[in-house]
C-alpha cells in the first residue's frame, strides 16, 4: 500500500509541475524583440534574425537617414528582394529596424557607387 501512495504522489507531482510549465510558459516567454504593437512588423524582425548571414540591429531610423546619401522607400516585397540581392552580391548584410517607427531598413548599393544607398520599408 506504500509503494502505490509514493507512485501516486509522484504522479500528482509530475503532472503539476507539468501544469506550472503550461500555465507559467506564456508569462516567461521573451516578449517581442522590437517592442511593437505591429505584428507584421514584427514577424519581418524575427525572419530575418532567423536567417543565416544576417545581422539585425536596432537603429535609430532618423539618425540612419542622417547617416546615408539617398534614401529610398520600398514596398515590402520590393524589400525583401533588395535585401536578398544585396546578400548575394555581398555574402552578408545587416539589417535595421526602428521599432517606434516600425521600419525595417539597410544600406544597399544603386547606381552611383560614390554614394551611400538607404532603403526601408514602412509596415
Amino acid at each position: 500500500m506504500a509503494l502505490q501512495s509514493t507512485r501516486n504522489r509522484i504522479i500528482v507531482g509530475v503532472i503539476v509541475v507539468a501544469a506550472l510549465f503550461y500555465v507559467a510558459g506564456p508569462l516567461l516567454r521573451p516578449k517581442s524583440s522590437t517592442g511593437s504593437s505591429n505584428e507584421r512588423f514584427n514577424d519581418w524582425v524575427d525572419y530575418y534574425k532567423r536567417q543565416d548571414g544576417y545581422t539585425v540591429e536596432y537603429h535609430n531610423f532618423e539618425d540612419f537617414k542622417d547617416e546615408v546619401d539617398i534614401i529610398k522607400a520600398q514596398q515590402a516585397l520590393e524589400m525583401s528582394d533588395g535585401v536578398v540581392d544585396y546578400m548575394d552580391e555581398m555574402g552578408a548584410v545587416t539589417v535595421y529596424y526602428d521599432g517606434a517607427a516600425d521600419r525595417i531598413f539597410y544600406i544597399g548599393t544603386g547606381s552611383d557607387s560614390s554614394q551611400i544607398y538607404g532603403y526601408y520599408c514602412t509596415f
